[in-house]
C-alpha cells in the first residue's frame, strides 16, 4: 500500500486533496514520525508533544487563527485607506507617539 492508496481511501472524490500530506508533514515537523511518502514508509518515533494534545491550547490557537483570517477578509473588503487599516491592525486605535510608554 502506498500514499496514493491511502489518499483514495480518505479522499475518494477529491484526488488532489493534500490534507493527508499536510498532516503527515506536521507530524514529521513535531518529531512524531519519520520516513518517506514515496514509497510510503512511516514510523512513529515519539508521542505527540503536549501542546498538540492540550484541547484548551488548540481551541485558543483556532480562535487566534480564525481572527487573523477574519482580519484578512476585512482588509480585502475595506473601503477605508488600506495603510490606515494596516496601521490600526498592528498599532491599535491610539498610535500617537506622545501616548507611548516612556522609559
Amino acid at each position: 500500500f502506498g500514499i496514493e492508496w491511502l489518499r483514495e481511501r480518505l479522499h475518494a472524490r477529491q484526488r488532489h486533496d493534500r490534507r493527508l500530506e499536510t498532516a503527515l508533514g506536521m507530524l514529521h515537523r513535531y518529531g512524531a514520525i519519520e520516513g518517506t511518502l514515496t514509497p510510503l514508509a512511516i514510523e512513529e518515533i515519539n508521542e505527540l508533544p503536549d501542546e498538540l494534545r492540550d484541547a484548551q491550547k488548540l481551541a485558543e490557537k483556532l480562535d487566534r487563527d480564525q481572527r487573523k483570517l477574519l482580519s484578512l477578509v476585512e482588509y480585502v473588503r475595506t473601503e477605508q485607506d488600506r495603510r490606515e487599516f494596516i496601521r490600526e491592525y498592528f498599532m491599535g486605535d491610539d498610535t500617537r507617539v506622545d501616548n507611548w510608554p516612556q522609559d
